[in-house]
């Protein structure tokens, strides 16, 4: 048996190996993305992956090589997005503090620029030779003074020092028109001039001039040029410079920037934010926000309480439907039962979102079918979206449409498992359909159900796509700093913490993610407690 998968081994080792390369490859760029913990687990598990395929026949790893994909898969798309969650709730990681504080400097402040002089130069573009000569004059003048010839603009930052015309300098033909200049931008906006000495300032003692060579020129002295639109370039300098003890210098004012590893963000003299900031780590910040701060743990219990109503409602409302409806279709006597089945599943085969819309449209106040003929019938046009308590009845409502064909069918399965001859001895003691259903079928549904209860229960509890798509959280709420609104559950407002403000609040927003998470983990030990105690009764 072990003979004919001999000639595959080298195959396999080799494809080991090239997946180890280029595993190895992507770790080196999250590396040099500044992504150092995840590089460091990425290689973990890379050697721990390489030594499971590796491994002998008798080796007690040789049987997780059948198990890692697995447990890689879980760990990636499960373990790692809880435990990053977890540690971006501890930082004020957000839209005004996105970068980490060692790649502040390479992002943002060796970036910026400033115009020390406010020169601008108008440019002509001519072709020669499958190269171009661009040729600078000032605004106010009218003949050209620089030249730099035999430029290739092909996109990519580049350096050219430019000369000064002379006399005798003839341009190669005719400039290229604005259109042709166009299809050359790109090269045109990574393209630096550097302008050459000007003698008229050297016997002024200019640190630029030629009789100054020997002196040690400060980086902002030298007078650079880079692309300030279709027709010209203009004099741009580095403006900010590192400075001693993680500070920064700011050439244009002069100000010395120093970090402040409080708010997270660099300040100047007078105590300004200068720049995006940066994450820092705030400890329980975030979670004393949700449980002392005032402002915050008023709408955060709102939102808890609501979610467990509308998680609960929504559990008892698509049982209690879904079981009618399953009894009702059970009955032998009843016509054309498989036809009903399937028109009542309907709600389940249609995609979610599209009975949400559709739904988003028949509660329209002005418009909507439900409100016409609410207005026919009773004289009355509800505000689904603006009252707050019609507004969480409309949600309702969807939720059980969406989830009652799902019970109907778990429990007309389970219904088709009772024996026949219960009811049977049953209807020989003179027992009606309703003693029938209190006695018999209730008792036997109630343990099968309750492990589905639960998860159920939890699947509504992070319903995102109902809320978001019928009210988007709305109405919204008075009297709260924070956005949020009556209809919002905990994952609803999450989103709106992290994604629905000018300045989004990511570490906030993980910490309450954390609670959530927190509070599943619950129900999915209750789950797996009850599913466990079932199992051992029915043993």
């Amino acid at each position: 048996m072990d003979k004919p998968r001999a000639p595959l081994q080298p195959v396999i080792t080799l494809g080991i190996l090239l997946v180890d390369l280029v595993v190895l490859y992507l770790i080196f760029l999250i590396y040099s993305a500044g992504q150092t913990w995840i590089a460091i687990s990425s290689l973990v598990l890379l050697v721990i992956g390489t030594a499971v395929y590796f491994s002998p026949e008798d080796s007690p790893l040789y049987p997780y090589r059948f198990l890692f994909p697995g447990l890689f898969t879980f760990g990636v798309f499960v373990i790692f997005p809880i435990v990053y969650t977890f540690v971006i709730s501890f930082t004020n990681y957000g839209v005004g503090n996105l970068y980490a504080f060692d790649r502040i400097w390479d992002n943002y402040f060796s970036k910026e620029t400033y115009s020390a002089t406010d020169m601008r130069y108008h440019y002509d573009l001519y072709p020669r030779d499958g190269s171009f000569d661009l040729v600078l004059r000032e605004a106010a003048e009218s003949l050209p003074r620089f030249v730099v010839e035999d430029l290739d603009l092909e996109p990519g930052a580049e350096l050219h020092e430019a000369k000064r015309i002379d006399l005798g300098y003839e341009p190669p033909g005719e400039p290229l028109s604005i259109r042709a200049i166009i299809t050359h931008r790109q090269g045109l906006q990574d393209l630096q001039i550097q302008l050459p000495t000007d003698p008229r300032t050297a016997q002024q003692g200019d640190p630029n001039s030629d009789l100054a060579s020997e002196l040690t020129l400060e980086p902002a002295s030298v007078q650079t040029l880079i692309y300030g639109g279709l027709r010209e370039f203009q004099d741009r300098q580095p403006r900010y410079q590192p400075g001693p003890d993680q500070t920064i210098i700011d050439h244009k004012t002069g100000d010395v920037l120093r970090p402040n590893f409080e708010i997270g963000y660099y300040i100047n003299d007078l105590d300004q934010r200068i720049g995006p900031g940066f994450s820092v780590n705030v400890g329980a910040e975030n979670y004393r926000r949700i449980f002392a701060d005032p402002h915050i743990t008023g709408p955060f219990v709102q939102v808890f309480l609501w979610t467990l109503i509308f998680s609960l409602g929504s559990v008892f409302l698509s049982l209690i439907l879904g079981a009618t409806l399953a009894v009702l279709l059970n009955w032998e006597s009843i016509q054309f039962r498989q036809i009903y089945r399937a028109l009542y599943t309907l709600p389940y085969a249609v995609p979610a979102f599209i009975s949400i819309l559709v739904f988003r449209g028949l509660f329209n106040p002005s418009f909507g079918e439900i409100n016409q003929i609410l207005e026919t019938a009773l004289g009355i046009q509800p505000e689904w979206f603006t009252d707050p308590t019609l507004a969480k009845v409309m949600v309702l409502i969807v939720n059980t449409w969406l989830s009652y064909p799902y019970m109907m069918i778990l429990i007309t399965g389970i219904l088709q498992s009772i024996p026949h001859e219960l009811y049977e001895a049953s209807a020989i003691d003179g027992s009606g359909p309703l003693r029938n259903f209190f006695q018999i079928t209730l008792p036997l549904l109630l343990k099968p159900i309750l492990p589905v209860l639960i998860s159920s229960f939890a699947f509504a509890f992070n319903n995102f796509v109902l809320i978001f798509l019928l009210t988007g959280g709305g109405p919204n709420r008075v009297n709260t700093t924070t956005s949020v609104g009556e209809t919002d559950i905990l994952v609803s407002y999450t989103y709106r913490l992290a994604f629905g403000q000018a300045e989004a609040q990511y570490g906030f927003a993980a910490a309450i993610a954390t609670v959530i998470y927190l509070i599943v983990l619950i129900l999915a030990a209750v789950n797996l407690r009850l599913t466990t105690s079932q199992r051992a009764t029915s043993g």
